[in-house]
C-alpha cells in the first residue's frame, strides 16, 4: 500500500528560477469539516490577490516550459551525481543503501512506480570527502577529515559560486557537503558549461586534497627523525600541519630528546619560531604563523595544501636550516656582546690606571683649580703624557688606542688638502 499525505507545501518559485512567487499548499479535502476549522475555506480577498503573481507564472510559462525547467534541474542533478561517484575519495550520502535512484526518463516514460518515486528521488545531493580509506558508515570522520571538507567546501564556494554548496554539520557523519538547487532560484536553467566547470573544480581539489594526505603521511615520518623539530596538531586546518622548532639548547646532544622546559623557555622557543616564521616569508609567502591547541598554545610554522610535486624533504630541510641559522646568528650577538662589556670593563681599568698615573708624574699642582690652570698655561702638558683614548676591534675582540686612528685621520686630511691645492 502506497502511503500518501494529507497535505503538501509547494515552493514553486524556486522549482522554476522566479523568485517572489508565493508558496502553494495542497491539503486533501475528504474532511470538508476539519479544513472549514483549521481556517483553510476561509474566502479572504487578500489572499486570493496574493495568488496572482503565481497565476500570471503558469499563464506565461505553460505546462511545457513548467516541466522542463524542473527536468532539467533533476538531470543537471543525475549528472553531477554520477561524476561525483566516479571519484573513490568521495562517499555519496544522498542515495545510501539499497535504494536505487530513479532516472527522470523512467518517470517520464512511466516505467517507475509512485512507491519507488517516493523512497528514491531526491532533489538534493550530499557528498563527503573521504580520502581512499572511507571509515565505516555509522561512524563519524575523524577532525582532519572535518578539516579536509571544510577547506573543499569554502574552496568550491569561493572558486564555484554559481553553484551554492552548502557545509553541513551531521552529528553522525561530520562535515558534508549539501547541493540543493531547488532552494536557489539562480541554478534553474543553468548551463551545461556551468556544471562541467563545477565539477571539474571539484576533481581539481578532491587531487590536492589527495596529494596532501599523502604528503602528510610522509611529512610525519620525516618529522620523526628530525630532533630538532615536533609536530603541532592546529585546531581547523586542513594542510600538513604545523612544525615547532626546538633550538639546539634544548635538545640534548646525546638521547637527541627535548629537555624539559620551563615556563620562560617556552615563551624563548615561541619567540624563535616566530622569528623563523618572519625568515621564511621573506623566501616564501607560502608559510605562515601557527598557534597549537591550549594549553601550551605553542608556535609554529604552519604548511598548506601540496601537491604532487611538491618536495616536502625541501620544505622540511629549509626549516630546519633557516632555524640553525637564526641559532648560530642569536649565539654571535651573545658573544659579541660579552665581549663588548669585557672590552668596556678592561678600557675603563686601563683609562683609570694612566689617569692615576699621569697625576703622579704630571704634578699634583696640575689638579688643584685655578693654580692648576695656571700652571698649564705657564708649563704646557706635552703631547706624549696626555692620557690616550681606547676603542674595541670587534673583528679581533682587540682593545686598543686611539692613536693610531687619529694619525690615519690626520694623514688622510692632508692628503686631501694637497689635492685641493
Amino acid at each position: 500500500m502506497v502511503q500518501r499525505g494529507d497535505s503538501m507545501t509547494l515552493t514553486f518559485g524556486s522549482w522554476v528560477g522566479i523568485p517572489a512567487v508565493p508558496f502553494v499548499t495542497i491539503y486533501s479535502a475528504e474532511e470538508p469539516a476539519i479544513a472549514q476549522v483549521a481556517g483553510l475555506g476561509v474566502v479572504n480577498p487578500s489572499v486570493r490577490l496574493s495568488c496572482l503573481p503565481l497565476w500570471c507564472v503558469l499563464r506565461s510559462l505553460g505546462q511545457d516550459q513548467v516541466r522542463a525547467r524542473v527536468r532539467g534541474v533533476f538531470s543537471m542533478l543525475e549528472e553531477v551525481t554520477a561524476r561525483l561517484d566516479s571519484l573513490s575519495c568521495l562517499r555519496l550520502l544522498s542515495q545510501t543503501g539499497e535504494r536505487n535512484a530513479v532516472k527522470v526518463a523512467a518517470l517520464e516514460d512511466g516505467t517507475a512506480t509512485p512507491e519507488q518515486v517516493f523512497q528514491t528521488v531526491s532533489p538534493a545531493l550530499a557528498f563527503q570527502y573521504v580520502s581512499q580509506s572511507p571509515p565505516p558508515a555509522d561512524q563519524r570522520v575523524p577532525p582532519y577529515t572535518d578539516n579536509l571538507n571544510s577547506w573543499l567546501g569554502q574552496i568550491l564556494q569561493r572558486d564555484s559560486g554559481h553553484i551554492p554548496v552548502e557545509i553541513v554539520d551531521v552529528e553522525t557523519t561530520g562535515y558534508v557537503l549539501r547541493l540543493c538547487p531547488f532552494e536557489d532560484v539562480a541554478m534553474v536553467g543553468l548551463a551545461m558549461e556551468d556544471v562541467e566547470a563545477f565539477l571539474q573544480c571539484v576533481e581539481e581539489k578532491c587531487a590536492i586534497l589527495n596529494a596532501t594526505v599523502t604528503q602528510r603521511e610522509k611529512f610525519m615520518e620525516l618529522i620523526e627523525l628530525e630532533p630538532s623539530v615536533q609536530h603541532v596538531d592546529i585546531a581547523h586546518w586542513a594542510g600538513l600541519g604545523g612544525v615547532r622548532y626546538i633550538p639546539a639548547d634544548f635538545v640534548h646532544p646525546e638521547t637527541e630528546k627535548v629537555v624539559e622546559m620551563a615556563e620562560q623557555d617556552l615563551a624563548l622557543v615561541n619567540q624563535r619560531n616566530t622569528e623563523l616564521v618572519a625568515t621564511l616569508r621573506n623566501t616564501d609567502s607560502a608559510f605562515s604563523l601557527g598557534e597549537g591547541p591550549p594549553p601550551e598554545s605553542v608556535m609554529c610554522v604552519r604548511f598548506g595544501m601540496v601537491t604532487m610535486e611538491t618536495e616536502v624533504e625541501e620544505l622540511l630541510s629549509l626549516v630546519i636550516n633557516c632555524g640553525k641559522d637564526i641559532d648560530e646568528a642569536v649565539t654571535q650577538l651573545h658573544t659579541m656582546s660579552e665581549v663588548v662589556k669585557s672590552g668596556v670593563a678592561q678600557a675603563q681599568e686601563e683609562l683609570r690606571k694612566e689617569a692615576d698615573n699621569a697625576v703622579w708624574q704630571e704634578g699634583i699642582l696640575r689638579h688643584v683649580p685655578i693654580i692648576g690652570g695656571f700652571w698649564n698655561w705657564i708649563s704646557p702638558v706635552p703631547e706624549e703624557a696626555k692620557v690616550k683614548g681606547r676603542y674595541l676591534n670587534l673583528q679581533e675582540g682587540k682593545l686598543e688606542t686611539t692613536e693610531k686612528m687619529y694619525k690615519q685621520h690626520v694623514m688622510q686630511i692632508h692628503i686631501e688638502d694637497g689635492q685641493e691645492l
